[in-house]
C-alpha cells in the first residue's frame, strides 16, 4: 500500500471526488479499540482523480470524533490501483468496527466532497437577521426565540461532528434504540453485554462530540435506562422534524418564520383579566414535590391556533360529548375551570359534555417550532421523558410544575435544562369517558375502548401526580404558550 504524504498531489481544481466514504468508531469498554478507556474517533477518505492526467490520491482525515483532525494524502501514477487501495483501506477499517455514515451534508473533507450533498439538508447560519415585521415585537422574538433554538441544537448538539445525517441513517439510529429500550424494559438492561454493544452501535452510528474524552470514561453514555433513551430519541426525533422546516430555520425573514409554523400567534395583554387567569392556572395548581424549581413565574402568553387543529377538535369533542356527557374536574383545577374566561357559552356546554379540561404540556425549546408546525404526534419515540408508562400517547398534566420539569428551564428533573426561561403548552382536552389507571400499562386507542382517555391518579396509578393520557390527537387543541422562569 502507497505510504501516506503530509502534502497533496492533486490541489483543488485539478481533480474530480470519485468517491467519499465517512466512517465512525465507538467503544464504550475500550475492548474492541484495545485502550484503557472509552474510544470514539471517525475516518473520512476521499478518492480523488485527475483531470489533466492519469494521477490520483487518496485524501483521509481521522481523529477523536469532533476534534481537530490529522491530513494525509497517498499519491498514485495509476488510477486503476487507486481504486483497489481505495476499497482495501474502507474494508480494513470495517473489519475493525467502523461503520458507513451516511452523511447528507459533509463537515469534514475537500470542498468539492462538500458540495456532494442529498436533497435534504439545512443550512449552517450564525444568526438570523431581523427584517422589517408587523407582528407584536413580542411576538417577533418568540419567533426568532424558538426557530433559533432548533437550529442551535442541530448545529452544536446532534449536528452530527461529520456532518448532517441523511433521514434514513437517523432512523437506522431510532431503531437502535427501540431495541435497547425493549431490553432494558423486559431484563432491566443494567450492566448487560447485550447493552453495551447497543450503546457501540449506536454512537458508531450517530456520532457525538464527546469533545476531548475519546479515551475517557464514559459510562454515563451507556444505554441502560429508559429515560436515558428517551431522551436520545427526542434528540434523533427534533433532527428529523428540523428537516420539514427546512430552510425556514435559517431565513432572514422573521414573517417567513412565522408563516413556515403554521399558527396564528395573538399576544396577550399582560393587564387583561386573561393573562391573571393563567398566571392563577400556572401558580395555582404547582405540586409540592416539585420544590426544586421554586417559584414558576409567568412571563409572557400568546393565545395560539394551530392550523384546523381546533376544529377538528371541537368535531371530535362533538362526537365524545354524545357518548359521555359529564365533566370530572380534578381539585386542583375546580376553582380555575369554574373561572374560565376564555370559553363562550356553546362551547362551554359542549366541554361539560365532552370532559374537556385545560392542561399542561411541556417541551423542550428547541422542540417547539417542530410542534407548531407538524402537531403534537402518537409515535413509538413519544418527547416525554416517563419512558411511555402508559402508552405510545400524547402525555398532559394537570399541574403546571410536572409539565415544567420536561422543559428547558435550568431547573427542570426530566430534562436537564439549562435555560433561565422555558416554554409551557396550555390546551384544551377531550378527555371524555376516562379509564383510570391501576399501574403502568401500555395502553393504545383500541385497547381503552369504550373509554377516551388514560386517568394515571397521583398516589393511586403509580405515580406521584396526576397524568392524562390521550390516544387520538384530535382530541386536543393548543390554545396558549406561556414563557416562563424559575426563581
Amino acid at each position: 500500500m502507497e505510504k501516506t504524504k503530509d502534502y497533496p498531489l492533486l490541489k483543488s481544481g485539478e481533480y474530480k471526488v470519485e468517491k467519499v466514504v465517512n466512517l465512525n468508531f465507538f467503544d464504550l469498554s475500550g475492548e474492541k479499540a484495545k485502550t484503557k478507556g472509552s474510544s470514539c474517533k471517525s475516518y473520512a477518505a476521499e478518492l480523488q482523480i485527475s483531470t489533466v492526467n492519469s494521477d490520483a490520491q487518496i485524501y483521509t482525515m481521522w481523529g477523536a470524533t469532533g476534534s481537530r483532525q490529522t491530513e494525509d494524502w497517498r499519491h498514485y501514477s495509476d488510477v486503476a490501483k487507486a481504486r483497489k487501495e481505495f476499497e482495501s483501506i474502507i474494508k480494513s477499517k470495517i473489519r475493525k468496527g467502523y461503520k458507513e455514515i451516511d452523511v447528507a451534508q459533509r463537515a469534514y473533507g475537500s470542498e468539492e466532497a462538500k458540495k456532494i450533498t442529498k436533497s435534504v439538508v439545512l443550512k449552517n447560519a450564525d444568526s438570523v437577521i431581523q427584517s422589517a415585521s408587523n407582528l407584536h415585537t413580542e411576538t417577533q422574538r418568540l419567533i426568532t426565540t424558538l426557530m433559533g433554538s432548533t437550529q442551535n441544537f442541530i448545529t452544536t448538539t446532534l449536528n452530527c461532528p461529520l456532518g448532517i445525517l441523511s433521514a434514513e441513517h437517523i432512523q437506522n439510529g431510532r431503531n437502535i434504540l427501540l431495541k435497547a429500550k425493549d431490553i432494558v424494559k423486559s431484563k432491566g438492561g443494567k450492566s448487560s453485554k447485550e447493552i453495551e454493544n447497543l450503546t457501540n452501535d449506536f454512537y458508531t452510528l450517530i456520532p457525538h462530540n464527546l469533545g476531548q474524552g475519546s479515551r475517557g470514561k464514559l459510562e454515563h453514555l451507556l444505554l441502560d435506562d429508559v429515560n436515558k433513551i428517551l431522551q436520545k430519541e427526542d434528540d434523533l426525533d427534533t433532527l428529523l422534524d428540523a428537516k420539514a422546516l427546512g430552510a425556514s430555520l435559517t431565513s432572514s425573514s422573521v414573517d417567513d418564520q412565522y408563516k413556515s409554523l403554521n399558527t396564528d400567534f395573538e399576544f396577550v395583554d399582560k393587564k387583561s383579566d386573561l393573562f391573571k387567569w393563567l398566571i392563577s392556572m400556572v401558580r395555582d395548581t404547582r405540586a409540592s414535590n416539585h420544590k426544586q424549581l421554586g417559584d414558576i413565574i409567568l412571563l409572557n402568553a400568546w393565545s395560539v391556533k394551530r392550523n384546523n387543529e381546533f376544529d377538528a377538535f371541537l368535531n371530535t369533542s362533538e362526537k365524545i360529548a354524545k357518548e359521555y356527557g359529564k365533566q370530572i374536574v380534578p381539585d386542583v383545577l375546580n376553582k380555575l375551570v369554574k373561572n374560565r374566561l376564555d370559553v363562550n357559552k356553546e362551547h362551554n356546554t359542549l366541554y361539560e359534555k365532552a370532559n374537556v379540561l385545560p392542561l399542561f404540556h411541556g417541551s423542550r425549546t428547541c422542540n417547539l417550532s417542530s410542534i407548531f408546525q407538524l402537531g403534537l404526534r402518537v409515535r413509538p419515540a413519544n418527547v416525554q421523558l416517563t419512558g411511555s408508562a402508559f402508552g405510545d400517547s400524547l402525555y398532559f398534566a394537570s399541574q403546571s410544575s410536572k409539565s415544567a420539569n420536561y422543559t428547558s428551564i435550568n431547573r427542570s428533573y426530566w430534562s436537564k435544562g439549562s435555560d433561565d426561561k422555558a416554554y409551557l403548552f396550555l390546551a384544551d382536552a377531550a378527555l371524555g369517558k376516562q379509564k383510570i389507571a391501576g399501574g403502568q400499562q401500555q395502553y393504545n386507542e383500541n385497547t381503552i375502548k369504550p373509554h377516551h382517555s388514560v386517568w394515571a391518579q397521583g398516589g393511586k396509578s403509580g405515580v406521584i401526580n396526576d397524568e392524562f393520557m390521550l390516544y387520538n390527537t384530535r382530541q386536543h387543541s393548543f390554545r396558549y404558550l406561556l414563557e416562563f422562569t424559575c426563581k
